[in-house]
């Protein structure tokens, strides 16, 4: 389960630099976005939300019995 949240936060923090990167280039430089840099930020974003979303639900089916 850990890991689920390791891999989540470390894809997490991907999505955030590469959509740094991406809005780097587009308002501020006002060069076209880069297709392989959008790509890799949604899929990171997608990765990060799945990781993290799994490791809530596996933590909770493993502390059902707390309520």
């Amino acid at each position: 389960m850990i890991f689920f949240y390791l891999f989540g936060g470390l894809f997490g923090i991907v999505a955030i630099l590469l959509f740094g990167r991406i809005f780097y280039f587009w308002p501020i430089l006002g060069l076209s976005i880069p297709k392989t840099n959008a790509l890799a930020a949604m899929f990171a974003f997608m990765s990060a939300s799945q990781f993290i979303l799994f490791a809530m639900w596996f933590d909770m089916e493993a502390n059902k019995h707390l309520r």
